[in-house]
């Protein structure tokens, strides 16, 4: 973003003067100002997907709420790196109180999920998100933290899920995920712990 300043006196003396500084903020083409930051478009668009598909929740975020203030986030240069937005039941497991939520997110995960390809953390447990996995999540090349603990998630795990070659900790437990377990799951070289309990996977 660009930043400038505009100075004014607002005394004729000397000796008695006051400086106002106005600050103006510029973001750069493909961002949005909101909240006095910078933010990627298509990062926020997912943002304000996910919202949207909560609004039937028995808890949904206000509809007039900024999506970048839902949950935590931690966005870098513009782009969103982590996204925590934990039911507000679930305050006993997370060290980051910022990550527990008043409010419930629901309905499908979007497939432009794609987009935020820059995106380490998507922890998001203790909701009520339904529908099936997008294969389009299979995208975020960058993703080294999938929790989805606790949703309402149905079908397969997407074929295609051996593309997270970053992933470290993919949580996917107590939910109604069904199928067969894809063969793309063993190749994650760098998975260090896999949580399917709870659902109705084949042998």
């Amino acid at each position: 973003y660009m930043e400038s300043n505009v100075f004014s006196n607002s005394s004729t003396n000397d000796d008695d003067c006051s400086v106002i500084s106005f600050k103006h903020m510029d973001c750069l083409d493909d961002h949005d100002l909101l909240v006095d930051e910078c933010y990627w478009s298509e990062d926020v668009a997912v943002l304000d997907e996910i919202k949207l598909n909560s609004q039937n929740s028995a808890l949904p975020p206000a509809s007039n709420m900024p999506s970048t203030l839902i949950g935590y986030q931690t966005w870098e240069e513009g782009r969103l790196i982590e996204f925590c937005s934990a039911g507000h039941s679930s305050n006993a497991l997370f060290e980051n109180e910022a990550c527990v939520s008043e409010y419930i997110l629901s309905g499908n995960i979007p497939s432009s999920i794609s987009n935020l390809d820059r995106l380490e953390s998507l922890i998001l447990p203790m909701n009520m998100l339904s529908d099936t996995l997008p294969n389009s999540i299979s995208d975020l090349s960058e993703l080294k933290h999938l929790y989805l603990t606790s949703n309402d998630i149905t079908g397969n795990i997407p074929a295609d899920i051996g593309n997270l070659q970053k992933l470290e900790h993919l949580s996917l437990g107590i939910n109604k995920m069904s199928g067969e377990l894809p063969s793309s799951l063993w190749t994650l070289s760098n998975l260090k712990t896999l949580d399917l309990h709870a659902n109705q996977f084949q042998d």
